[in-house]
């Protein structure tokens, strides 16, 4: 009987270390299936940010080189009313602002959080540009805006276009590393 005993007592330890193991190796499942989870969301939505940011910046180079282009072959003049495709001219003109101002919005300028050193600069050049604007008054702060009729400027627009592909390489390299370091779960800062 003694014997029965010790094999029930056996079974028993052996059947509470198993459930413990179980239960153990469930949370532990659990716990990494909700970490994996939660890194493919957010490497998900990094990369739909980085595609985004990636197509706005894009509309706004092409509407620059654009109206450069045309400003430089005298086929766009701002001043006249009867200007060939202006309508076609005005929609790229008003997708560009609207790209400018989303990306505005998007920016994180938070100088303290690493990885926004560069969203202050280049949220600054993005701030100079206004496409909606067909003068070239200066506004009330008394800063120049390149405007569409300051296009003509061959120089500034093409300086302006390099800063504006710099400024988005160092955002999108940092907005990857970071998407890199998610999807190995080793960054869970949203």
């Amino acid at each position: 009987m003694a014997e029965a005993t010790s094999v029930i007592i056996s079974a028993l330890i052996g059947a509470v270390c198993g459930g413990f193991v179980s239960i153990l190796g469930s949370i532990l499942i659990y716990k990494n299936s909700c970490k994996q989870i939660f890194a493919d969301n957010v490497s998900k939505s990094r990369m739909n940010w980085i595609v985004e940011f990636r197509n706005e910046v894009g509309i706004i180079v092409a509407t620059l080189r654009l109206l450069n282009k045309l400003y430089k072959n005298n086929k766009y003049d701002s001043t006249k009313e009867n200007n060939n495709n202006d309508s076609d001219i005005y929609n790229k003109i008003f997708e560009a602002e609207k790209a400018r101002t989303i990306l505005l919005t998007r920016l994180n300028c938070d100088i303290t959080k690493e990885g926004n050193e560069h969203n202050k600069a280049f949220s600054n050049l993005l701030s100079k540009i206004n496409f909606m604007i067909l003068d070239t008054t200066q506004n009330n702060n008394q800063q120049s805006t390149i405007s569409s009729t300051q296009i003509n400027n061959v120089e500034n627009i093409e300086n302006t276009i390099e800063q504006i592909i710099k400024y988005t390489k160092k955002i999108l390299e940092f907005e990857w590393q970071r998407v890199k370091r998610e999807a190995k779960g080793r960054e869970q800062n949203v």
